[in-house]
């Protein structure tokens, strides 16, 4: 399968920690077989949208995803709820609403578990191993658009967060499942084993050979 990921930059800054989970990303694909091409672009150029939606996925590639651009930019491309990842033990099972079935069709391997509001924001809660997320309050989020779009990040410089990004990436927008679930449990293995984040790239793509 082939695969176009753009990756939004501030005047050409990218976070090292998004291009470190970008490159477990890739190794991923490659290991499956997978073609994962990444394309860097400016957040505020106009040519930016019309790649955007040429590509599979977006990557905010600066960490500040409440920059007016990125914000403008999500509006152009109709995203309508906002995924994070939660700790499997903290999943509530509440009832699900048309937001989180809406977003149940679009993105074929997401288990939703539970659809709130925040500040006017559907956020739409998924299972994901909760050795992942052990403060329960995870950074990395993808915002689902209904034009197929889905636009991923975090709000730090976590490598952690950038690697659950592409586990979602993968789960969520590009429906390979059984990618996701590898890269998954080689993180949470080495987050286990008490790995730093500083080292969790290398461990994991280490797994991942």
């Amino acid at each position: 399968m082939k695969v176009k990921v753009a990756v939004l930059s501030n005047a050409g800054e990218v976070l090292e920690s998004t291009r470190v989970g970008l490159r477990v990303l890739k190794r991923t694909g490659e290991v499956f077989g997978h073609r994962i091409n990444i394309e860097e672009l400016d957040a505020t150029c106009e040519s930016t949208e019309i790649e955007c939606t040429k590509s599979d996925a977006v990557v905010i590639g600066h960490g500040n995803i409440a920059d007016e651009s990125i914000e403008n930019l999500k509006k152009r491309l109709r995203t309508f709820a906002k995924i994070v990842p939660q700790n499997v033990a903290g999943a509530s099972n509440s009832s699900i609403c048309d937001i989180g079935r809406r977003v149940e069709r679009i993105c074929s391997g997401i288990d939703v578990s539970e659809v709130e509001k925040c500040a006017g924001e559907s956020i739409v809660k998924t299972r994901i191993n909760e050795k992942l997320i052990p403060d329960g309050k995870p950074s990395a989020f993808v915002n689902v658009g209904s034009s197929g779009i889905d636009i991923h990040g975090s709000t730090g410089d976590s490598i952690r967060d950038s690697i659950i990004s592409s586990i979602m990436m993968l789960r969520c927008t590009l429906d390979m499942k059984e990618e996701a679930q590898k890269l998954e449990n080689i993180l949470a293995a080495a987050i286990e084993n008490g790995v730093p984040d500083s080292a969790l790239a290398v461990e994991v793509i280490r797994g991942l050979n």
